[in-house]
């Protein structure tokens, strides 16, 4: 921090509308100044992806730090490369997959197969034998488990487990046992982006900064896709609350992939709601998305809620202490 204080010309202050509003603009202030001292969320253009190239017949298992619209799948972003290695190396450890980058058959001659074939790690493409069926459905359960969906795969590794145990192969039953601890932390993280993607449709609702006015967040797929301030008043408050609905609407299934830049907005929506829990200013967007009824019903529901919350006293509780007797 040496300089920093030195350094300082002038101090700026923003009054925004609330606490989530202020830790969403602190984070899109961060990527746009990149200050020197903020180091934390100034990094999202270096988060990596894992891809898969699909559309090759026998695809590799690999990194990434570049989206495109080439029919690839992308999984991610992930923080850090160290994760991203990590996760590489368990999947080129539970599934057979290649991972040479060698022309294969039948563009190429077939060739001689590495030692992976030998571990039973890849079926050996390069030989010209395999079927692209068969490697395709490889494929297909690593995309299950990248997408955090693969509880059975665990039930299976935790099967063999046992099973090497029972046999008395104890290197093996360590190693299953090493590994099943690594799925499951990479399975949690993935759960992290997309729970948030599927879970965190909703209003957000907080009185504002500005006297008789709320904050209304509408949060889609996870992200923030539109804030307004609004008066205090039940007829403006449910012509919002229709509009954003109309908005939401419009949005559709959620985009398959997570941009580099909606990492952080969706990680600090989804702890601000986790650490909120228990308000009651929270209102689900389902079943009002689709239902014309139910629309009317959340927006007079979203007014009741509020203006009964705004009504409740404040209570200041004051420690009581004893008099002293001197």
């Amino acid at each position: 921090m040496d300089g920093l204080l030195q350094n300082v010309r002038e101090i700026e202050t923003r009054v925004l509308g609330s606490e989530l509003e202020a830790l969403l603009a602190e984070s899109q202030l961060i990527k746009q100044l990149q200050p020197a001292y903020n180091v934390q969320l100034r990094n999202y253009e270096l988060y990596p992806f894992i891809k898969i190239d699909v559309q090759h017949p026998f695809p590799r298992v690999y990194s990434t730090k570049e989206v495109a619209a080439d029919g690839a799948r992308y999984f991610g972003p992930f923080r850090s490369r160290r994760i991203v290695d990590f996760t590489i190396e368990l999947i080129q450890k539970v599934f057979p997959v290649r991972t040479c980058i060698r022309s294969l058959p039948p563009l190429a001659k077939p060739s001689d197969p590495c030692l992976r074939l030998h571990l039973d790690r890849c079926p050996g493409p390069c030989r010209g034998n395999v079927d692209p069926a068969e490697y395709a459905k490889v494929i297909e359960q690593i995309c299950a488990f990248l997408g955090g969906e693969r509880e059975d795969l665990l039930d299976r590794l935790r099967r063999q487990m046992l099973e090497a145990s029972q046999q008395m192969n104890y290197e093996r039953a360590a190693w299953l046992r090493d590994t099943i601890r690594s799925a499951d932390e990479v399975l949690i993280g993935q759960r992290l982006i997309t729970g948030a993607v599927e879970a965190n449709n909703l209003f957000i609702v907080y009185p504002s900064a500005r006297e008789d006015h709320n904050e209304l967040f509408l949060v889609r797929h996870g992200r923030l896709v539109q804030q307004k301030c609004i008066p205090h008043e039940p007829q403006e408050m449910k012509e919002a609350v229709l509009e954003l609905l109309d908005v939401a609407a419009a949005l559709g299934d959620a985009p398959s992939i997570v941009g580099k830049a909606e990492v952080d907005q969706i990680n600090i929506i989804s702890r601000w709601i986790h650490h909120h829990s228990d308000d009651r200013a929270f209102f689900p967007l389902q079943p009002a998305l689709t239902d014309p009824h139910e629309r009317r019903f959340l927006a007079q529901r979203i007014w009741v809620e509020v203006d009964a919350a705004r009504a409740q006293p404040t209570i200041l509780l004051v420690e009581d202490q004893e008099e002293d007797p001197y």
